[in-house]
Parts: structure tokens; sequence; C-alpha cells
């Protein structure tokens, strides 16, 4: 079960997957909220982008992208300085959101590149 921590130190911040260092590359390919990498604490593109890329590692793409605004929300914006959250808490969270609906549409505007137009159950802290 993998442990994703991070730390912000001086305004830098750190992800890390298993004490090893956890880069934003994969997620960004998928959606570019934050070409400047992750963060926390606050509900921007830093914030986004970690979400995306937490649940990427833990979840297919389509759920992922589903859902990563909604963890963003109820998690990411809370963390401070310090935190950390398993792949076990991530995947328990998921479940708790219920199945996808028959139809899953990403308001325009607030797409993923290459798209086209057409409580907290101790996850994570």
């Amino acid at each position: 079960m993998p442990l994703f921590q991070g730390t912000r130190i001086n305004e830098v911040c750190t992800v890390r997957k298993d004490a090893l260092p956890f880069s934003p590359a994969r997620s960004l390919r998928v959606w570019s909220h934050s070409p400047d990498g992750f963060n926390w604490g606050y509900a921007g593109s830093g914030p986004a982008q970690l979400a995306l890329a937490l649940l990427l590692e833990v979840t297919d793409q389509a759920t992922a992208v589903r859902l990563h605004q909604d963890f963003k929300a109820a998690h990411v914006v809370l963390w401070k300085d310090t935190w950390a959250c398993t792949s076990e808490g991530i995947l328990g969270w998921i479940k708790l959101q219920g199945p996808a609906p028959d139809h899953f549409e990403i308001p325009f505007g607030n797409r993923p590149r290459n798209s086209r137009p057409a409580d907290d159950q101790g996850c994570c802290g």
C-alpha cells in the first residue's frame, strides 16, 4: 500500500511516494492544471494537479478525471504544510463516491488536454 507524503518548507512543495520523489508528469499528460507542479492547502491549480496525480496512482483515468476536483475539495484544500495519505485511504474515499453516472461530461472550459467539446473517512491528512 503506497504512502504519499507532502512537505512544504519555505514555499517549496515536495511530494513523495514511498519515500521517492513523486512527479506531476503523468497527471500533466492527462490534464495540465498546473505546469508549475503540486501544491495544497487552498483551492487552486496546484492542488487540482496533486489530486489528479494521486487518483491516477490508484484508479483508472476516467475515474481520476471525474473525481479529482471533489477529492481536492474534500482533502487537498485542507492539508497543512505536512500531510500523509495512503492509496488504501484514497481507494476508500473513491468507493464512498459511488458508481459513475451513465453519462459524465466535463463542463466546457474545464476539459483535459486533447479532449473534444461535446465525509472524510480518515483518507488523508
